[in-house]
């Protein structure tokens, strides 16, 4: 009996974060090996107007930084109930680059929101 409230609250919890889904991420500043800029398409179903996001993009396997790279965002970065929105992301930071050979996972978040997408470089990102 104390099993099923915890399952119904967690089931709700999982619906809450996809409210968030990162549909598309093209590079749009990058050389033969290194990425250091991206656009990235969100969609957000929520019922809120003008949430903003945070991006942070985590390296696969060993993370050298829990917090990832914090890239910086042009122009507005909220979002708001049923809009898909471009977002535009870069760095000057050379420690931060995305290399081309490596696999990364992209995350979109505000508090409770959740959305990511594993980037492979050549294969699911053109």
């Amino acid at each position: 009996l104390l099993l099923s409230p915890f399952m119904v609250l967690l089931n709700d919890d999982v619906n809450y974060h996809q409210q968030l889904i990162i549909e598309d991420v093209k590079p749009v500043s990058f050389n033969k090996s290194f990425v250091t800029a991206i656009d990235v398409s969100v969609y957000y179903s929520g019922p809120e107007n003008n949430v903003p996001l945070f991006f942070r993009i985590l390296e696969s396997g060993i993370l050298y930084s829990p917090n990832g790279f914090i890239w910086n965002t042009t122009g507005d970065p909220s979002i708001s109930h049923d809009q898909v929105k471009t977002f535009e992301l870069s760095t000057n930071q050379p420690e931060e680059y995305l290399n081309m050979g490596n696999s990364y996972i992209l995350e979109a978040y505000d508090g409770n929101l959740l959305g990511w997408l594993n980037i492979v470089w050549n294969q699911n990102i053109a």
